[in-house]
């Protein structure tokens, strides 16, 4: 029985903890880069999914004013490449001073528009 007794000795205990302490760090900082490299992911996809949706908004606007202008001038427009049309102008290009030159402006985020004149093409088509 004593050969037995033996054979467990306390002089090559003690290894088991530091490596479970230190593979258990080793994983968590893994994991907490992953979850940070993820998180910024996402949130670039959101703000860019937010920056795209005004900005639709902005071009629509742009192109709902530019059809109503055509529509009120007998489909001749007013404005030129030197005046465009712009949020804050009206049919003919020109500013008007107390309206904003943007679609959406929240201080952080402004979408705007501009339309040039329309091309002429050869048969007469604008």
């Amino acid at each position: 029985m004593k050969l037995l007794s033996n054979s467990f000795s306390k002089s090559g205990g003690g290894f088991a903890l530091p490596t479970v302490l230190i593979a258990s760090t080793v994983m968590l900082l893994i994991l907490a880069t992953t979850l940070v490299s993820v998180t910024s992911g996402v949130a670039v996809t959101l703000s860019n999914r937010h920056y795209n949706s005004y900005a639709k908004e902005a071009s629509a606007s742009g192109l709902a004013m530019a059809q109503a202008c055509l529509k009120a001038n007998n489909y001749t427009p007013q404005w030129s490449d030197a005046s465009p049309l712009r949020p804050n102008t009206n049919c003919s290009g020109i500013v008007q001073p107390l309206v904003s030159p943007y679609v959406y402006d929240d201080g952080t985020l402004q979408t705007s528009f501009t339309i040039n004149e329309p091309t002429n093409l050869a048969n007469g088509v604008q």
